[in-house]
């Protein structure tokens, strides 16, 4: 029996499903030290292969920098569903306008304690500058069903890049309890992310 394909969007699905008794927190965070002034406005990019979650994630985000006097720009407006050339997300953010790029994107589910279909995940985190990076959210592995006991977590990563030199400015992590449901609600993401950065002086 064949299972369907979980797609490098897979953690960023259970993300946005709500999970009755999800625990989540900010695992981690932290800017440049050199960054003198905050972000006054950000392009915002969610990496996921569904159209859907995506929208959903940069509109939520979006209005929430909003509250804090930041432009946002939703990438969706700017670019194609799925990984986009270097040349294209360049033009997209000299095109916007931005002092920054926010680029978030799901990593796998750490620990189960139930059968996992296989499939294909995000793992890549590796690449230098904004760039770089981008590219390396798109990197996907092959899965094969595994049973695996003790509790399930995601983790989402977000990182802020300066919009002209491509250079990494802040980066955050929250990670997700899965073991009563799949991910947390929207909103609380986003919240734990925006708090990050409002508290390392980021917006």
């Amino acid at each position: 029996m064949t299972s369907m394909p979980l797609r490098g969007g897979v953690a960023m699905v259970a993300a946005l499903l709500l999970g009755a008794c999800a625990t989540h927190r900010l695992a981690h965070h932290g800017a440049d030290s050199a960054v003198a002034n905050p972000a006054r406005s950000v392009m915002v990019v969610g990496v996921t292969y569904d159209k859907v979650l995506r929208r959903v994630y940069e509109d939520t985000m979006a209005a929430k920098l909003a509250t804090r006097g930041v432009k946002a720009v939703v990438s969706y407006e700017a670019l194609p569903d799925g990984r986009v050339e270097e040349a294209q997300l360049r033009e997209a953010v000299s095109r916007a306008q931005v002092d920054a790029v926010l680029i978030t994107r799901e990593g796998a589910v750490e620990r189960s304690r139930s059968k996992i279909s296989g499939g294909t995940v995000a793992v890549g985190t590796s690449g230098v500058g904004m760039y770089g990076w981008y590219s390396g959210t798109w990197v996907a592995t092959e899965y094969a069903p595994t049973r695996i006991e003790g509790a399930a977590w995601s983790s989402t990563t977000s990182r802020l890049f300066d919009a002209r030199e491509g250079t990494l400015l802040w980066t955050g992590a929250v990670e997700s309890s899965l073991e009563r449901g799949r991910g947390v609600q929207m909103e609380r993401l986003v919240q734990l992310l925006f708090d990050g950065m409002v508290a390392d002086r980021m917006l």
